[in-house]
Parts: C-alpha cells; structure tokens; sequence
C-alpha cells in the first residue's frame, strides 16, 4: 500500500495553497481533486447542483482535463512546486488506526477513479473540499434546469459547458450578484434576481452594473412555484410578500430555462466528520465545521481543514482561502520536522491577518428565505427529491408512500411525539421516512430537513445534531468498489470493518452455534 507524508484533499485555492506552502518546505506532497467529474456524477448533482444543464461535452474526458488544469493558476504553480498533483480522484472513506483498520500502521483514505478503488496510509491529512450548494424546497425545484450557485459557476468556468440561455437567480446577496453578473457577461439573458429583502444585501456597486444592463430586481418578494413544461423548467412564479413573509397581490412569471439557488452554500463538512474531527455549530461560517486552532489543525492531530470547508460567508474571498491553505501546509510541514518553530510561528503570524471574519447574518438571510418558502409553497412541496418525500410527510414521520404500509401506532406518530424519546435526531427521521436516503446522499436536503425540524419541535437549529456521515461519500458502482486486492485474512474478518464483531460467533468455518 502506498503511504505519502502529506495528502491534500482538494485543489481549489485552499488546497492548492497548502500543498505548494508544504512542498517548498520539503515535504513529499499528494495532491487529490475529482475534478473533472464524471458525467453520470454530474446527473446526480455530485458534488454540486448541476441541474442537468451540462453539454455533451462533458464527456470528453480530455478536453474536460484540460479545461480545468488551465482554469486555475495555482494548480499549475503547485506542479512546478513538485506536488504530486492526482486529478480525477475522489476520496470516498477515511479510516482510523482501529478494529477495522488493523492491518495499516497509518490510517488511511479510500479513492477511487473511473476503474477501480484503493487505498492510501497517510501521515499528515489537509482538506479542502470546498462548499456545496444549499437549496430550499419550491414547488416544481424537481424538475431539470434547477442548479445551485456552484454548479452553475463550475459549467460557467472551469468545464465551459453550460447549456442555459435564459435563466433567473434567486438570492441578492453577493453570491446571487456574481451569478447574475456572471451570466450576463457570458452573453446570457438573465429573467431577473429574486430576493426575500426589501433591499439587495449584496454589493451595490454590482447592483448597480446589473440594473443599467436591464435586468430586474424583485425585492420583498418570493417564489411560488418553478414552471415547467414536463420535466424542464420554463419559467418561475413569483410574488410579493407582507410582513409576516406571506404571498400577496399579483403573481408574475418570469420566463426562463434555468433557476439558480444563489442563497448561500454550506461547508464541506463529510470527509473531516468521518474522520473523526470535533464538529461545531457555528451560523457565522455557513453551520457545520470543523473546530480549529490558529495552525488550521483539527482535534485530530495532523488534520488540518482549509477553505471554505472551514467555513463559507457569500463569495468566499479566495485572499482567506489562500492564507487558510499557506497556515495548514506551514504547520503540517512544521510537525512533519519540515521547518523549525520559529520559521513555522513567524510564516502563520503574517497569513493570518488575512484570514476574514465570519457573517452571522448571512444564515439569518438563509432563514427568511426558509420562512418565506415554506409559506408559499406548503406541506406537499417536496423536501427530499430523490425519496419524494414531502415537508408534511417530514414532519409526519410517515414511511415512505411506494411502501404502501401504515397502522394505527404510525398514524399516531408525528414529529412531535418523537420528543418523547430525546431531542429531535435527524438521523433517526431519516431512518423513518427514508428523507436524505437518495442518490445525492442528502447533499440538496440535508440542511433543510434540519430547517423544518427545528421549525416543527419549536427547536433551535444549533439543538438539531448533525445528521452523520459514511463511507462511501461518493455515490461508487460495486464494480468500482469491489476490493479485489484483499488478503484472506481481511476476508475472514470482514466483519470489523463494520465494528460489529459481537454479532458473530469466532470458530471454525461450518461450525454451528451451541445448541444446533
């Protein structure tokens, strides 16, 4: 098994950072990102919201290679720097030295690319995945056509490969704006930007640009429903809204291919809660995260999270996510004996003033356009897609309805009555009403089940735990993660990796329990 001194998960300007910061210090540095993704990735809204509004051109395997080694700088100033850049990789599991992985002195990532899975031993980790799309349930956001802010700038950029002609953006905070600008610098017509505010929290000098172009702003207002012409969007429904967030007056259909969620993104936050980081709470950096100290280092020793990973806040300014990623890559070499601790102390001093502060008020910016679509769309929009499971079957706690399966003690159950046992659990819901179970893996669901939970048992949303995660974090056919290369004796202790070796009984193969 191949064992690396430093493993960087994620290539954008964090990661990248990072590992040229390590490299010139004399570390041996691994550098892994999935880009460019697979199509079929792509169709599942993996890693991003794509909405399905990707070219044929994505298939190119090639071109898509290339487009995106030459869309960033810093990927090709970390292949001078003598990193060992590994793209079209994804990193699907992360396993400490425990029952389950008791053949491997270091502890290790699973990855996996087009063919085949393996593993790696690490001795210093430093992710930078990035953030994901968040999005919120509207009448009709099932349907193709409907991206979030990242999906969209990824077809935009990097893969050139956007398929929209006329599209409309929800949010006007700075995400929203840039989208907007964005698209219309490409030439595309933009319907209009949408927002739940009574002003455009986003920078008004863009507004601005925006207006003199002609595009239209729809302030105090929400979305009543995507249309749509069979299964591709055509045009939202919106509205205005009174005080208490409730439609009002006359609605008016903005004509258009593609929707974009541009309300905010959430932290990437899969890879460190498996391998086993202190996770937190905290509004300011987009909700979920990773804790860390001034080095960037995690609660697990020789971890480091960098990047909008360690917390979103609108447009992330790439100045953070650069000195996020110089501070991780510093201390790791430091600890790997790279560079002394004055070198190590003096090099992180002078990143850190770069480092932005949060924003508190863009996940209360997130909450209102909660409340507002919640209002306007009702309890039978659906909350999770790939499950069809609709906001009241959420707070019902119904079983999925293809099961066909109900009686008296479910009828009986609802969210409420769940506090009996403990406060509300997300994974427990899940289990109950399969919500987050699908192909996306919870990625365009995850934080508003957790939204209406709170909202249903009258719940701080900081009370709500974190819904868990596992391997595998990537959606993987079993032909791909089929371990053709394990030992016999992996074979016959399968049963640790699952951390349940008290469910069978040791003894000779064929041997029969007491009593049989």
């Amino acid at each position: 098994m191949e064992r690396v001194q430093l493993a960087v998960v994620g290539a954008g300007a964090a990661g990248a950072s990072a590992a040229i910061e390590a490299a010139r210090a004399g570390v041996k540095v691994v550098l892994f990102d999935e880009n460019p993704i697979e199509p079929s990735m792509m169709a599942l809204d993996v890693p991003l919201m794509f909405g399905e509004r990707f070219v044929n051109t994505v298939r190119n395997r090639a071109l898509m290679l290339e487009r995106y080694v030459t869309s960033g700088e810093l990927l090709q100033q970390a292949e001078e720097a003598g990193v060992d850049v590994r793209l079209g990789i994804s990193v699907w599991g992360s396993f400490k030295n425990e029952d389950h992985s008791y053949q491997h002195e270091y502890p290790v990532l699973g990855l996996a690319d087009q063919e085949h899975s393996w593993m790696i031993e690490y001795e210093r980790l430093i992710l930078a995945p990035g953030a994901r799309d968040f999005a919120l349930a509207v009448r009709g956001w099932d349907s193709a056509g409907v991206l979030g802010a990242g999906g969209f700038f990824s077809l935009a950029g990097r893969y050139q490969a956007l398929s929209s002609q006329r599209l409309a953006v929800l949010g006007a905070g700075d995400l929203g704006l840039e989208v907007a600008r964005t698209a219309a610098g490409m030439g595309l017509e933009v319907a209009g930007v949408v927002d739940v505010t009574a002003d455009a929290r986003g920078n008004s000098a863009v507004r601005a640009e925006l207006e003199e172009r002609g595009i239209p702003f729809h302030l105090s207002s929400t979305v009543l429903e995507v249309r749509t012409d069979g299964d591709e969007v055509n045009g939202i429904v919106v509205s205005e809204m009174d005080e208490n967030m409730a439609p009002v007056g006359a609605a008016t259909t903005l004509d258009c291919d593609s929707v974009v969620f541009a309300i905010g993104q959430v932290p990437v936050a899969d890879l460190a809660f498996i391998t086993g980081c202190q996770m937190a709470f905290k509004p300011e950096l987009g909700g979920w995260v990773s804790e860390v100290d001034h080095n960037m280092e995690t609660s697990v020793p020789g971890v480091f999270v960098a990047g909008d990973a360690a917390g979103v806040n609108g447009v992330t300014s790439e100045e953070t996510a650069v000195a996020q990623g110089r501070i991780a890559g510093t201390a790791a070499a430091h600890s790997l004996g790279a560079t002394d601790r004055a070198t190590a102390d003096g090099r992180v001093a002078e990143l850190t003033p770069s480092v932005g502060p949060g924003d508190a008020g863009a996940f209360q910016y997130r909450q209102r356009w909660f409340d507002a679509l919640r209002q306007s769309g009702g309890s039978g929009v659906l909350v999770c897609k790939c499950e069809e499971v609709t906001q009241g079957e959420l707070l019902n706690v119904a079983p999925p309805r293809y099961l066909g399966w109900s009686s008296e003690q479910m009828s009986s159950r609802n969210i409420t009555t769940l506090l009996d046992d403990g406060p509300v659990d997300q994974d427990q819901v899940k289990r109950l009403t399969r919500a987050g179970m699908g192909y996306c893996q919870g990625r365009r669901c995850r934080e508003q089940v957790s939204m209406l939970l709170a909202h249903g048992t009258d719940t701080a949303l900081a009370e709500v735990p974190l819904a868990s995660y596992r391997a595998p974090l990537r959606p993987l056919p079993l032909k791909i993660i089929y371990a053709h290369d394990e030992t016999q004796e992996m074979r016959d202790r399968w049963s640790g990796w699952l951390h349940m070796p008290r469910n069978f009984r040791r003894g000779p193969v064929g041997a029969h329990p007491p009593g049989q």
